[in-house]
């Protein structure tokens, strides 16, 4: 229960369990809006439909939009929440308001201020004629205070006054005004003003042909105690940077005086030998004049006990100079394995003299020798293997100095344990410190793995248990295996009817690990695809239309449409991925196509049928039946159109690569074996695999397939390679003899590489294969290309731009080819 995010209280006792839910919201609305604001409104509330919220959060919606209202240049928004929650626990949310006009900022009107309007603007490099926003007066206010402690004054505190002085501005009249305080913000200026005609494209226009409202605020900085620093008799220090550095640390202190400001130059003199220093501080109206008497530098004389370091160290004495010699003393001392008990320094000064002699004992030193005894007894090879490397990552010389970053290496190594899902994990450490001999043990112990308790999952929508059970197997009774979590994640979203989902393991007792599935069913009309643009095929679309579970047994309609300048392709289906059991699925789908290829054109409309059975967790058998009339354009000797039926017989199959219980990849497969039941009777046969492997934040893809048809089967049966599902760098479809090949092969691999740009990675590879006509050698002539590429997921959905070029002859410019896709979904 307490796992549940749906759960906002629960009470159990030996009978019986109360639970209180949080509302559900069913709907909510933005009401008095503008329709160029809404979507923004939704993004900051971050609600959705048939998800559940606490009511602090559902009421809380009105604030929220107000608050980002006020900081959006909207002074005037009004915002009220209506909320209504049903005694059955379903929430309805209505936030009306208002924005008003937008505000924009075009200064302020300072008072007191110790810097000119120019020199603070430039510095704090918004530029004028931007929506106003709160926040950023607050900024305003401390940057105001910061530069008159800068300038000396003792006490600063700044504040706003209200009222706002208004006035109407033409927001071009702040391009000028910009560019003279500093060329970079009139840039700024026209990307804000781009921004906010992308946002609501009406104001956007209005502010370029009428005046706008422009808030000026006013700036109120109160000050007191302002000296101009001056300095007598410094030699050592340079007097401006020695100025700079107490203004530096005046703008730091909440309160100052003179006093405290001649303790802190005494300070610095200190710091660096003047013991003798003497400051006096003289006011002289508003002038603050410091007497230095510096005296001589006090020599330092460092003496180690024992004499680990050579010397002589420094001439002078500073604190600088003893912290250095500190750092070098312990790195010597760990780095060569030396036990102390404590470092003691003693200092005795010598006025006469002039001298600092600075004593470092070494107390109980002892030369050691280090030995470390690992063991590790785990079975399971992924979790031994990072045990290990934990292990062999760590510096053992500082269990000699920091037993904590030990105990550190137990409590990390523990919760690798636990995640990991060992039963009664254990980790135990020993120092045994016999001079000239330390000793330490470090012992990782699993006592197997834990089993699975019963799968238990809450989902909100209208999916029936039954459906449910057939998609969430139950892994009862099971050993623990990280795999299995994994292929239920997979067979969720696999099967296209969840909005959102999560799969958590919530450990039982000493021995069970329940597997726990929370998420809210796909709403029930969605649209999702690509669009992009190749080089070969001009513009791309594919979209789908979904409504999901409309008959309530977990079944799927979907329209899609698929164009591009040389094919159009219309699709109605039908999907139940569990038809009344966990082990049977079934499709049908009618289609009307219409393709422009190298060799051919062709009308090609029908229907397919599918009865499928679920081997297992990873593989997947079915029987498809197709039959369809067309008609065909070619030069080629074919026969110009008829009714094509035939049966093929697929296998798939995805398993998740695991090293021991470490997810290390995925393996997919494919096999298909199709024949004609007329049009003579042809046979097709095509496999393929791809294997998947991360290394870190890098991957490797392998890929290959191969296939195989009959002399007599139609040309639209045939292999045709090229474009960008197999060779990139060669265009759509070139790589085929006339006719179309009967035999291909085609391998390639990818590997993924991160960037410092977060998100954005990179990617490169390269493509081999060829077709050919039966009783040619496939590898006689091998076609290859190399093509490399940019991916990153957006707003609207993963974004992927590859360039390719075929590995033959000379480069050109001409040859080479690329594709930019982006997905989406709504």
């Amino acid at each position: 229960m307490a796992e549940l995010e749906a759960v906002e209280s629960f009470n159990c006792t030996a009978e019986r369990c109360s639970v209180k839910l949080k509302p559900l919201l069913v709907d909510y609305e933005l009401e008095g809006f503008s329709p160029f604001s809404v979507d923004d409104l939704k993004k900051v509330l971050g609600l959705r439909p048939l998800y559940r919220y606490s009511q602090e959060r559902l009421f809380s919606a009105g604030d929220m939009v107000l608050f980002y209202l006020k900081n959006s240049g909207f002074l005037d928004a009004a915002v009220r929440t209506e909320l209504f929650v049903s005694k059955e626990g379903f929430a309805r949310l209505k936030v009306r308001g208002k924005e008003g006009e937008l505000y924009l900022w075009g200064g302020f009107n300072f008072k007191g201020a110790c810097e000119s309007e120019r020199e603070f603007y430039r510095r704090r490099g918004k530029p004028l004629g931007t929506p106003f926003s709160y926040l950023d007066l607050y900024e305003a206010l401390d940057e105001a205070a910061k530069a008159c402690k800068r300038k000396g004054y003792f006490s600063v505190y700044a504040y706003y006054e209200e009222p706002f002085e208004v006035k109407r501005k033409v927001i071009s009249s702040f391009l000028w005004k910009n560019f003279r305080l500093k060329p970079g913000l009139a840039f700024d200026f026209v990307s804000a003003y781009f921004t906010v005609l992308l946002k609501n494209p009406v104001k956007g226009v209005r502010f370029l042909l009428k005046p706008t409202r422009t808030v000026y605020p006013s700036i109120v900085v109160h000050k007191e105690g302002l000296y101009e620093l001056t300095f007598e008799g410094v030699k050592f220090f340079d007097p401006a940077e020695l100025k700079k550095e107490l203004l530096s640390w005046m703008e730091k202190q909440s309160f100052v005086t003179p006093s405290l400001l001649a303790r802190q130059l005494a300070l610095l003199y200190e710091r660096e030998g003047f013991l003798d220093v003497r400051v006096k501080v003289v006011k002289r109206g508003n002038l603050l004049l410091f007497k230095v008497e510096e005296g001589p530098r006090y020599r330092v004389r460092i003496k180690l006990e024992p004499p680990l370091l050579k010397g002589p160290f420094c001439t002078y004495y500073s604190e600088r100079c003893l912290r250095d010699v500190l750092s070098r003393l312990e790195r010597f001392l760990r780095e060569n394995l030396y036990l102390y008990e404590d470092v003691l320094v003693g200092k005795r000064v010598d006025p006469q003299e002039k001298l600092v002699e600075v004593e470092v004992v070494v107390k109980g030193l002892k030369k050691v020798s280090l030995e470390v005894l690992k063991e590790v007894r785990i079975k399971d090879e992924g979790i031994r293997r990072l045990v290990e490397e934990k292990l062999a990552s760590f510096d053992w010389k500082t269990a000699l100095y920091e037993p904590d970053r030990l105990e550190e290496l137990k409590n990390e190594l523990l919760h690798l344990l636990r995640s990991r899902k060992c039963r009664k994990p254990k980790v135990e450490y020993r120092i045994v410190k016999k001079p000239p001999k330390v000793v330490v043990s470090f012992t990782v112990q699993c006592g197997g793995l834990r089993r699975f308790g019963p799968t238990v999952y809450w989902v909100e929508g209208r999916l029936p248990e039954r459906e449910l059970s057939y998609l969430v197997p139950d892994f009862g009774g099971r050993g623990f295996n990280r795999k299995l979590v994994d292929v239920l994640s997979i067979r969720l979203d696999r099967s296209g009817l969840f909005d959102s989902y999560t799969v958590k393991t919530v450990d039982a007792g000493d021995d069970e690990t329940i597997l726990l599935v929370e998420g809210t069913e796909r709403k029930r009309y969605s649209f999702d695809g690509a669009f992009g643009f190749t080089s070969d095929e001009g513009y791309l679309f594919d979209g789908r239309l979904t409504v999901t579970n409309p008959l309530g047994t977990g079944e799927r309609f979907v329209a899609g449409l698929r164009l591009t300048q040389e094919r159009t392709n219309y699709e109605l289906s039908y999907y139940d991925d569990y038809f009344f059991s966990k082990y049977w699925f079934v499709s049908s789908s009618l289609f009307k196509n219409y393709e422009e290829h190298r060799d051919y054109s062709i009308d090609y409309e029908g229907y397919s049928f599918t009865l499928g059975y679920h081997l297992n967790l990873y593989g997947d058998l079915s029987l498809s039946y197709a039959s369809g009339v067309y008609s065909l354009a070619t030069t080629l000797p074919e026969r110009p159109g008829g009714n094509l039926q035939k049966l093929t017989l697929n296998f798939q199959f995805l398993y998740p690569v695991y090293t021991g219980s470490v997810k290390a990849g995925t393996f997919s497969a494919y096999a298909n074996y199709a024949f004609g039941i007329s049009h003579g009777n042809y046979k097709k046969a095509t496999a393929g695999a791809l294997l998947s492997r991360f290394f870190g934040r890098y991957y490797l893809e392998l890929k290959g397939s191969a296939g195989w048809v009959s002399e007599n089967a139609p040309i639209f049966e045939k292999f045709y390679l090229g474009g960008i599902k197999n060779l990139k760098g060669y265009s759509y479809e070139s790589v085929a003899p006339p006719g179309g090949g009967e035999l291909y092969w085609y391998a390639g691999f990818e590997v993924g590489l991160p960037t410092p740009l977060g998100a954005l990675y990179l990617f490169t590879g390269a493509d081999f294969g060829n077709a050919v006509k039966r009783g040619e050698n496939p590898f006689k002539e091998v076609k290859k290309d190399a093509f490399v590429g940019l991916g990153t997921p957006t707003a609207v959905g993963p974004l992927r731009f590859v360039v390719a070029a075929p590995l033959e002859g000379r480069p050109k410019l001409s040859n080479l080819r690329f594709l930019l896709l982006v997905g989406f979904e709504f």
